[in-house]
């Protein structure tokens, strides 16, 4: 698997606003419906709400790695986002999350999920690029700044 075959340039958005961990999931559960005609943004919401009761998503840093699997789903689909405002995230360095990237999986793909959250912690572990994507101005620079090797 690798970033073009992961996420796609129209699911990214620098104008996801909200004031809590629990707005962010819903408006990023909206955002990734209207872009989806499989899966509902009631039961992204719901599959994200109750992955993050098993354990908080945010990894550390300024991010979190949101995700669940949903029967019905029949592809993996991500999005990223960097947040208007940062919101605790209940991280575990009790840091404040500013970027957010989304992975929803068909249920029953569950190679396929671990090796997507490798290849999304492998690119957000990058400090360079994490300074750019909070510095990106544009949906277009996010996507491309995800996309670029950075050494």
């Amino acid at each position: 698997m690798n970033f073009s075959e992961l996420l796609s340039p129209e699911n990214v958005s620098i104008n996801i606003d909200g004031n809590t961990k629990k707005i962010v999931l819903e408006k990023i559960s909206i955002f990734i419906s209207d872009r989806s005609d499989e899966i509902s943004s009631e039961e992204i919401q719901q599959g994200l709400i109750s992955r993050e009761r098993l354990g908080t998503t945010g990894i550390g840093n300024g991010i979190a790695i949101p995700h669940c699997r949903i029967n019905g789903c029949k592809k993996i689909t991500a999005a990223f986002f960097k947040l208007v405002n940062s919101i605790d995230f209940e991280s575990v360095d009790n840091n404040s999350v500013d970027l957010v990237f989304v992975l929803i999986v068909p249920s029953e793909q569950n190679d396929e999920h671990l090796k997507a959250l490798s290849l999304i912690s492998e690119l957000l572990s990058n400090q360079k690029r994490c300074r750019a994507l909070r510095n990106a101005a544009s949906n277009e620079i996010l996507y491309q700044v995800l996309g670029t090797v950075i050494d």
